[in-house]
């Protein structure tokens, strides 16, 4: 939008030819201000995300030490029966996941409960449609940070 509304002006200018005119556009500099806020915004989810995540990554990290503690006996048994150490690797990174999968899901269904409020909230203040549903790159985006998370949480617990 920028790039449009400059080279309007370039062309503008050149149709005018070469006076000592300026010009100028308040449009530019409204969106100037608007892309800085923006910006700012952007910075502060982006904060709020990834503190979250390491939130979370500590949380499924305490869950799992507390459940491998737990069962210390039930994983030695299973060993000497003859699971391999690669089996048990498989378990806890299962078990993580299985801490993750429901969160995940129903993370999917409270984000389209809240777009369509606000979908209606902002329809009926200032007359602005939203999306009900989670776009496909941010859908995506969830989906890899929900599998990254139980992937790292779970490599201590492996050692």
């Amino acid at each position: 939008m920028r790039r449009s509304i400059t080279t309007y002006l370039q062309e503008l200018e050149q149709f005018l030819g070469y006076y000592p005119i300026q010009v100028t556009s308040v449009i530019l500099d409204k969106i100037q201000t608007l892309e800085m806020g923006i910006l700012i915004v952007n910075l502060i989810f982006n904060l709020i995300k990834s503190l979250l995540i390491m939130i979370s990554i500590l949380i499924i990290f305490s869950l799992l030490m507390i459940s491998i503690e737990s069962k210390y006996f039930e994983i030695a048994v299973i060993r000497m029966v003859g699971l391999k150490k690669h089996g048990v690797i498989g378990l806890i990174i299962c078990q993580s996941f299985l801490y993750v999968i429901p969160a995940i899901s129903s993370a999917f269904g409270v984000s389209v409960l809240i777009l369509q409020k606000a979908s209606v909230v902002f329809q009926q203040m200032y007359n602005i449609e939203i999306e009900t549903i989670p776009s496909a790159d941010s859908a995506m985006q969830a989906l890899v940070i929900g599998t990254i998370i139980p992937l790292v949480s779970s490599i201590y617990p492996i050692q």
